[in-house]
């Protein structure tokens, strides 16, 4: 599909591992592996109104 999300989120830390690997809690729904390497992630960055102002 195009109009996939690309990345869902925010998704809790619920362990720390050696090497740069993190494990989050994932929705129920979500069939992915629950350990991610750092280089995958992203900070979390809720939409404001201010960062578009011209959306209606």
């Amino acid at each position: 599909m195009k109009f996939t999300e690309r990345f869902a989120g925010p998704c809790p830390v619920t362990h720390v591992l050696p090497c740069g690997v993190y494990r989050l809690k994932l929705p129920v729904s979500s069939r992915a592996n629950d350990s991610f390497n750092t280089r995958l992630l992203k900070a979390y960055v809720p939409n404001t109104d201010d960062r578009f102002i011209h959306r209606a």
